[in-house]
């Protein structure tokens, strides 16, 4: 397990260097399409990847932008993702996370076909896989929690393992598991279990070990749930020790990757920073997990 820290891809100031030498990662995150349209948008993502590239982190990634990126009606972002896949492979990273980035607001959810949603999007991919078949940069989908964080919209096309049945037909598609995100749909399956004394609303945590085309990790902890039509926010990004999931349920968990997958299996710190220049919980977030997970390789390399 590599451990990997995020930046925004057009900044590449914001990469830590005592981060890279001391053995961790890198993910260069963009989270507006519309990013790439701003003045010099490409040659700053290009320059950020060749910059990272530089300095010889165990794992660099790429993850695409949700917003304004719906690749079933915008050709823009399947060009725009094309792009990004051709300058990940000049600068060796080792591949794209994307979302399905299919927005519905509360009021329209009911009517919502999420199924033949999923199946349109999957049939995307289909198309997507062939066009990777002699790339060296592999395309992870991400799943996404049970609701938005602010409890007004959903993206709920791949949020269950079950929902991810068809990703054993691809050869170039895998998962990114964002442990966050499936912490949230987790709780609040067992909040409503309580509620309505319901144990069939209950899910395993550990179900997406059934999984075998998980590629990389997402790693954070939140506090509150998003309840729709209210006033409750969902804040990711929090540290383990401080977030409303059992830091005990997590530390299992990268245990459970650390001793069962590929040793290159990436893992992003998803945390919030004060200040993305001087990171204090990124490395105090990597601390904590050098202590739960034994056999720790020049700091950011588990075995």
């Amino acid at each position: 397990m590599i451990v990997q820290a995020p930046f925004y891809g057009l900044d590449k100031g914001q990469i830590d260097i005592p981060w890279v030498q001391c053995g961790c990662g890198l993910e260069a995150n963009v989270f507006d399409n519309r990013d790439f349209d701003l003045p010099n948008g490409w040659t700053m993502f290009e320059s950020s990847l060749s910059y990272a590239h530089s300095l010889e982190p165990s794992l660099l990634t790429v993850h695409f932008p949700t917003e304004n990126a719906d690749f079933l009606t915008n050709p823009q972002a399947h060009d725009n993702l094309m792009r990004a896949i051709q300058l990940a492979h000049k600068y060796s990273a080792a591949g794209i996370t994307i979302h399905a980035n299919q927005f519905v607001c509360t009021t329209e959810w009911g009517n919502f076909d999420v199924i033949d949603r999923r199946q349109r999007f999957l049939e995307y991919l289909r198309e997507l896989d062939d066009m990777l078949h002699e790339s060296k940069v592999w395309v992870s989908v991400e799943n996404l929690p049970i609701i938005g964080n602010q409890g007004n919209d959903f993206d709920s096309v791949f949020v269950y393992p079950s929902d991810f049945n068809e990703f054993d037909n691809f050869s170039n598609i895998y998962i990114t598991w964002d442990l966050c995100h499936w912490a949230i749909t987790y709780l609040t399956h067992k909040a409503f279990s309580h509620m309505f004394k319901k144990n069939e609303f209950q899910i395993d945590f550990d179900a997406y070990h059934a999984l075998s085309r998980i590629k990389h990790f997402h790693f954070g902890s939140f506090k509150q749930l998003a309840v729709p039509f209210s006033s409750a926010v969902c804040y990711e990004g929090v540290h383990p020790e401080e977030g409303d999931i059992d830091p005990n349920l997590l530390l299992s968990t990268l245990r459970y990757i650390n001793q069962n997958l590929d040793a290159n299996t990436g893992l992003v710190l998803e945390v919030h920073e004060q200040d993305y220049y001087h990171r204090t919980t990124t490395w105090k977030t990597l601390q904590w997990i050098q202590k739960g997970v034994s056999e720790v390789v020049n700091n950011g390399v588990f075995r």
